[in-house]
């Protein structure tokens, strides 16, 4: 079966200028790290609707599914194929990995509202209504991942 690659690459330059919300991707480890080994990283897709789309494969509608089977989930099959979108070689040393890095880190008191960003949701439209400036929940406090750990979430 012969692919346009170009119109494949077009289509993904358009989705991420014009939907991004389509694109967010983790990348993970499933195990630790040996110190001082070789590996490949590979990105692969984590869910089967992505595993089949890049195989160029229908994607059928419904529930999103693991790329790929738990252990033992589908002893019938024997191979299971996953697109691989980019992939690189690299090596770990005897120090340096992730969570030595964090270890060394040195806590610090931070005031409690780092991580923390004032957000305003007085016109939030969808059919709510709209709050009049100076509301007490016209501005909600919008957590991220990373904040002190003496920030107090608000309701």
């Amino acid at each position: 079966m012969a692919t346009d690659e170009g119109a494949g690459e077009a289509e993904v330059d358009r989705i991420l200028a014009e939907e991004p919300d389509r694109t967010l991707s983790r990348l993970l480890s499933p195990r630790r790290l040996r110190p001082r080994t070789r590996y490949v990283a590979a990105v692969v897709p984590a869910f089967d609707a992505g595993r089949l789309a890049g195989l160029g494969l229908p994607v059928p509608d419904g529930e999103l599914r693991p790329a790929w089977p738990a252990p033992g989930e589908r002893p019938e099959v024997t191979e299971w194929v996953l697109p691989v979108y980019h992939h690189w070689r690299f090596g770990t040393g005897l120090d340096g990995d992730f969570e030595y890095l964090v270890r060394g880190l040195t806590p610090r008191a931070l005031p409690g509202d780092v991580g923390t960003r004032p957000m305003d949701v007085g016109a939030a439209g969808g059919g709510l209504p709209e709050l009049p400036a100076g509301h007490p929940g016209r501005l909600l406090d919008l957590e991220g991942a990373l904040r002190s750990a003496g920030t107090e979430p608000r309701p």
